[in-house]
């Protein structure tokens, strides 16, 4: 084959499929060449090898089995059939044998790429065909898959024409924009979703492909974001129609509202805690409230707490009766102020307050009476009357006084911490229930054994102002019975502590006390005359008037028929 006269009549059909909602530019172009030989189209079985050169052929961009190099001859040849002096084949097509590579579609990065082809006839082996055919525009097409930066405006993307399908992840194929393609070094610093005029932004972010709810939603026409959990519920919403607000929501199937957040509610911040026991519309039960206004200008703080919508307790850093101090109230079930507490009710002093259901206090604690004094305690009766008062400083005299007054508001029993440097009770009768004598406090000398309850004492001649068993009948200085025996205690002990009127003992000067005595003097009847007996600390009946003159210790009022024990006495010293 002469190879001079070979004509070479070469068509370059280039072209990527038509780029459709789903497909992929494919990695190989057809190619159409004539073969003709000695003036003769060639007819037969023909060997080929293919590569893309530059210009110059000195760089090769790609080859058929990818040997190729500085436009270099490829190892392997493609066998194809040539009719009439006619061939067709698809260059990159990697099923075809030994067309090992698909064409890089980085090649048509290149301004000016060139097809080298070599023939082999079977006769005369592989010979270079010339010239090299450069590729046309056709080919360049294949540069959709890869469109270079910056290459694309605005002006070229139709309005809607990429929406939420094209870019969502997964979901574009076949030549359109990859998933990851789009990213945050691809948006502008500034984006806008919707228009001014009339369109409303809105942003869903889902957690999943599968998912059907989205986990994060920004809606413009709302001023809200709203994050859902993985069972598609809103947990949590962040808005702002007329001033900031975060809401938070339970789990439960009716989603309810259980923490709202506002930035402005009558001129100050709120937050709202709700729990989950409200009705199925979303909302729970309010069971605290805390406010940084009462009113616009207050400057309050408040708090309060319900159960089930009825308020419990209301904090208050500004007492709005008053425009001073706190206020803590605390309230029944009725939502009825039962317990107030009152930082300043006047002079700085604070107040506790408790409040029947009529409005009316019963008990009030104040710091302060008249402002610059000690506590004082109130407690008042059904009809709002102080009964009970007990002031701690009185009149700032730094000493107390306890007030029992009737129904009608008069004082009935005074308690005087201070009387002269004494305690006093002021009252018209006085009751004692805890004892029956009047004893008073004395130190006692033994006789042959330890002092006890019922012994008879007399004065100590020994000692001044002290008392000693007694040891002798009739003895005329006989003082009194020791109290305390026989379970019958003192009804009133006197004494005065640190003088000589005070000691160890109670010893009943007057009343009922239980006796020692001994019936060495005969059995003791009631109403016989007690007096003193040889044992010691005993009494025994009085059977000489004339030697118990002066000695009678008090009057029997139990008998005792033989031996010694107690016998109830009613002490009457003569």
């Amino acid at each position: 084959m002469n190879l001079k006269h070979l004509l070479a009549l070469i068509f370059i059909c280039l072209w990527s499929h038509t780029f459709l909602a789903h497909a992929q530019v494919p990695q190989l172009f057809n190619y159409q060449g004539r073969i003709v030989t000695d003036g003769t189209n060639f007819d037969g079985s023909g060997q080929f090898k293919f590569a893309l050169v530059n210009a110059a052929g000195a760089v090769s961009f790609w080859s058929n089995d990818g040997t190729s190099v500085a436009g270099s001859q490829p190892t392997a040849q493609v066998t194809l059939t040539v009719t009439r002096g006619l061939y067709s084949v698809l260059l990159g097509d990697t099923s075809i044998a030994s067309m090992t590579m698909a064409i890089p579609i980085t090649v048509f990065t290149n301004p000016d790429v060139r097809l080298r082809v070599w023939f082999n006839d079977n006769v005369t082996g592989f010979q270079q065909l010339s010239p090299d055919q450069r590729i046309a525009a056709v080919g360049y097409a294949m540069m959709g898959a890869n469109v270079p930066d910056e290459a694309i405006t605005s002006a070229k993307i139709a309005p809607g024409a990429v929406g939420t399908t094209q870019l969502a992840e997964g979901a574009v194929t076949g030549g359109k924009i990859s998933a990851g393609a789009v990213t945050s070094a691809t948006l502008a610093d500034s984006l806008a979703l919707g228009n001014p005029t009339n369109a409303a932004g809105r942003l869903d972010i889902y957690r999943a492909a599968s998912s059907n709810t989205p986990a994060i939603s920004l809606i413009g026409s709302a001023n809200q974001i709203s994050t859902f959990g993985d069972d598609g519920t809103e947990q949590v919403r962040l808005g702002g129609p007329s001033w900031g607000e975060v809401l938070l929501f339970d789990s439960t199937p009716s989603n309810h509202l259980v923490v709202n957040l506002s930035a402005n509610n009558n001129g100050g911040g709120r937050l709202l805690l709700y729990d989950t026991n409200g009705p199925a519309n979303g909302l729970g039960s309010l069971n605290v409230d805390l406010r940084a206004e009462v009113a616009p200008g207050s400057r309050s703080a408040w708090a309060s707490f319900n159960d089930n919508g009825a308020e419990r307790i209301a904090l208050a850093a500004r007492n709005g009766a008053t425009g001073r101090g706190g206020l803590i109230d605390v309230k029944n079930d009725g939502s009825f102020n039962t317990i107030k507490l009152t930082g300043d009710t006047g002079g700085g002093q604070g107040q506790i307050a408790m409040v029947r259901t009529n409005g009316s206090n019963t008990v009030e604690i104040r710091a302060s009476e008249l402002g610059d004094d000690g506590a004082e305690l109130v407690l008042r009766n059904a009809d709002g009357v102080a009964t009970f008062e007990v002031d701690a400083d009185l009149t700032g005299t730094g000493d107390a006084e306890v007030y029992l007054r009737n129904g009608s508001g008069i004082t009935t029993v005074i308690l005087d911490a201070d009387a002269g440097g004494s305690g006093r009770v002021t009252t018209q009768i006085l009751q004692i229930t805890g004892g029956s004598d009047l004893s008073e406090q004395f130190n006692i000398r033994p006789v042959d054994r330890a002092v006890e309850p019922g012994m008879v004492v007399c004065v100590d001649s020994r000692n001044p102002g002290e008392l000693v068993v007694s040891s002798q009948a009739y003895d005329r200085t006989a003082a009194g019975v020791v109290s305390g025996a026989g379970g019958v205690k003192p009804g009133m002990l006197m004494g005065q502590k640190g003088s000589a009127a005070d000691g160890n003992h109670a010893v009943a000067l007057t009343g009922r006390v239980y006796c020692l005595v001994d019936t060495c003097n005969g059995s003791i009847e009631a109403g016989d005359l007690i007096t003193t007996s040889n044992t010691p600390g005993h009494g025994m009946k009085v059977t000489d008037h004339a030697k118990a003159h002066g000695a009678v210790i008090g009057k029997a009022m139990s008998p005792l028929t033989e031996g010694k024990g107690l016998v109830l006495v009613l002490v009457s010293l003569q």
